[in-house]
């Protein structure tokens, strides 16, 4: 290069885009199993949270690196209720299915085996395969009426004992 010359300009560096994942969780009253399930990965990566406020945070901080396609939980009662609260609250798409929905996609991809981690790749390939409707966040009115109604139960309960 001679001094009067220019450098050669340098092209700009991008930084790969996050991969777009599909993600399971299989929800225990103490834990959260979680599959992430990426378009081109042969398997899906499993992980183990802790069912609490910490344990959702750090998972939802975890998926924030990613292009999240859509999240999908299996209807446990009352388990599930936090963790589709948050993922609606950082706008995570989630699709919360019935539980004779993942059963009968088990049979038809032939899964006999039951354990957590199975239960939440088979609900992220699930997320990949059906695209099940997502679930609409529940406003304060229906947060506070499904509140009432719990407590109405609890009540009921201690009556009849």
């Amino acid at each position: 290069m001679t001094p009067s010359s220019t450098p050669p300009a340098s092209l700009p560096v991008s930084s790969p885009a996050p991969a777009q994942v599909f993600v399971g969780i299989d929800i225990g009253k103490d834990h959260l199993d979680v599959a992430t399930l990426d378009r081109h990965a042969p398997a899906p990566l499993l992980r183990r949270f802790a069912n609490t406020p910490a344990g959702i945070a750090l998972l939802l901080e975890q998926l924030q690196h990613k292009t999240v396609v859509r999240i999908v939980v299996e209807a446990s009662g009352p388990y599930d209720r936090a963790i589709v609260a948050a993922c609606h609250q950082a706008q995570l798409p989630i699709a919360r299915i019935q539980p004779h929905q993942a059963k009968a996609y088990a049979k038809v991809t032939n899964q006999k085996a039951k354990t957590d981690a199975l239960d939440a790749a088979l609900l992220a390939r699930y997320a990949q395969n059906q695209e099940p409707r997502l679930t609409p966040p529940q406003s304060a009115v229906q947060v506070e009426l499904d509140a009432l109604v719990a407590r109405r139960r609890q009540v009921v309960d201690l009556q009849s004992q």
